[in-house]
């Protein structure tokens, strides 16, 4: 690591720029409440993807992309329900609120993704039939 990077860093306090992408905030807030829905503080949202990693090796990106928004909006849906289960029994402000930040933040950015996969499929079809770009 060069020194002036780390320069950089000590004058900003070590403080890491925020990211923008509505997707990468919506996953590091799932990621920060999956060990509150398993129960297992030790869980990660790599913990959940890596069984799972093979079966997206082969597809287009647009097949990635719908599957990871459908999966988002299908763990939303879950973690809502869980929220709903357990507030009475055993969770905290604490644990509600950063899980409701989390919830706000996916249904913020699943539009986007769908929007972005209509993008994608849209450029496939051009790709695979010529006589549409015209």
């Amino acid at each position: 690591m060069h020194f002036v990077t780390v320069a950089r860093w000590r004058a900003q306090h070590w403080k890491a720029r925020p990211s923008r992408h509505p997707l990468e905030i919506a996953r590091s807030q799932l990621e920060a409440v999956a060990p509150i829905v398993s129960g297992d503080p030790e869980t990660t949202l790599e913990d959940v993807v890596e069984p799972h990693k093979r079966d997206f090796d082969e597809l287009a990106d647009s097949e990635v992309l719908r599957r990871a928004a459908r999966e988002v909006a299908i763990a939303t849906t879950l973690v809502a329900k869980e929220i709903q289960n357990r507030t009475t029994a055993s969770l905290s402000a604490a644990e509600v609120v950063p899980a409701l930040l989390s919830i706000g933040a996916c249904l913020a950015a699943l539009p986007n993704a769908f929007d972005q996969v209509a993008s994608l499929d849209a450029a496939d079809r051009r790709n695979d039939n010529p006589e549409q770009k015209a």
